[in-house]
C-alpha cells in the first residue's frame, strides 16, 4: 500500500509540475517566456497565440498580435507658405493603426522593453509635425485626400524603421486660427463679388451682341419681305401687261377681220369699228346697227 501511495504522489507531483510548466497566450497575443523567480526574459523565441510548454515557474511577457489604434490629438503644426499666403499655425487630429512585427519583436523589446506604445506614439508625433509644413493651408482645405495619402506613406516608412507596420492613418481634423478663417472668408466673399461683377459685364456684352444679332435678323426679314413684295408687284404688273398685250392683239385682229369681211376701207369707219370693240369690252348692253356707213348706237 505504501508503494501505491508513493506512485500516486509521484503522479500528482508530475501533474502539478507539468501544469506549472504550461503557459497560454490568447489568439490576439504573442510574447516571450519569462522566469517568474529571476525575472529573466528569454528573447530567443517569440511565441504566438496558443498553449505552450515553457518550463517551471515561467510565464509570458505579452504583446498584442492584432492592430493597435493610436490617437494623436491637438497637434500644433505650421503650414507651408504659398504664392498668396504665408504659412499659418494649425491644429491636427490624427488616428493611425499599426501591427507589431512578430519577427522583429525581439528588436522592439530591446529598444523599449514593454513601453513600446509611448515610444511609437512619440515617433509618430514627431513625424506628423515634420510632414505638416510640406503642405499649404489651401492644400489642407482643398486637397485633403492627397495630403492624407502622403502623410500615411511617410508615417509608414518612419515606423517601419522601429519594427512596426502601419495599417492605416486618418487625418480627422484640421483647425486654423480665427484670424486666418476671417481672412479666408473675406477673400472668398470678394472673389464672389468679383465673379458677380464679371458676370454682369459679360451679360451686358452678351445682351448687346444679342440685340445686334436680332437687329440683323429683323433687317434680313424686312429685306426679304420687301423683296418678295417688289417681286410680287413686278410679277403682277408683268402678267397684267402680257394679258393686256394679248387682248389688244386679239382685238386688233378682230377689227381687221371685221373690216375685211365688210370691205371697209375708209379710215374713219375703221376707227369707228375699233372704238366699237373698245366699248364692247367695257359694256354689256349694246344695240348695234350697221350698213355701209356703219352706224353704232349704244
Amino acid at each position: 500500500m505504501a508503494g501505491v501511495g508513493i506512485v500516486g504522489g509521484i503522479i500528482f507531483l508530475t501533474i502539478i509540475l507539468v501544469s506549472s510548466s504550461i503557459g497560454k497566450l490568447e489568439y490576439y497575443e504573442m510574447g516571450f517566456s519569462r522566469n517568474k523567480v529571476t525575472g529573466t526574459v528569454n528573447r530567443k523565441k517569440v511565441y504566438a497565440g496558443g498553449t505552450h510548454f515553457v518550463g517551471l515557474a515561467k510565464n509570458f511577457v505579452k504583446f498584442p498580435s492584432i492592430a493597435i489604434a493610436t490617437s494623436l490629438e491637438d497637434l500644433s503644426v505650421y503650414t507651408a507658405s504659398s504664392e498668396l499666403d504665408a504659412g499659418t499655425p494649425a491644429v491636427l487630429d490624427v488616428n493611425f493603426q499599426y501591427l507589431l512585427v512578430q519577427d522583429e519583436l525581439i528588436d522592439l523589446y530591446e529598444a523599449t522593453n514593454i513601453n513600446y506604445r509611448p515610444y511609437i506614439r512619440n515617433i509618430a508625433i514627431d513625424k506628423v509635425k515634420n510632414i505638416a509644413p510640406k503642405f499649404t493651408a489651401d492644400e489642407y482645405l482643398e486637397d485633403r485626400i492627397t495630403v492624407e495619402q502622403e502623410m500615411r506613406e511617410e508615417l509608414k516608412m518612419e515606423l517601419r524603421n522601429v519594427h512596426v507596420d502601419v495599417i492605416d492613418m486618418q487625418l480627422l481634423g484640421i483647425s486654423f486660427p480665427p484670424a486666418f478663417i476671417t481672412k479666408k472668408l473675406n477673400t472668398a466673399i470678394q472673389d464672389e463679388r468679383n465673379a458677380a461683377e464679371q458676370f454682369k459685364k459679360n451679360a451686358t456684352v452678351i445682351r448687346g451682341e444679342t440685340s445686334k444679332q436680332v437687329k440683323y435678323i429683323e433687317n434680313d426679314v424686312l429685306l426679304t419681305t420687301k423683296t418678295a413684295d417688289a417681286n410680287s408687284v413686278a410679277i403682277q404688273a408683268n402678267a397684267t401687261h402680257k394679258a393686256t398685250r394679248v387682248f389688244e392683239d386679239a382685238r386688233t385682229d378682230a377689227v381687221y377681220d371685221f373690216v375685211d369681211t365688210l370691205d371697209i376701207t375708209d379710215t374713219q369707219q375703221i376707227l369707228s369699228v375699233d372704238l366699237f370693240f373698245r366699248l364692247l369690252k367695257q359694256q354689256n348692253n349694246i344695240v348695234m346697227g350697221a350698213d355701209q356707213n356703219l352706224l353704232l348706237s349704244v
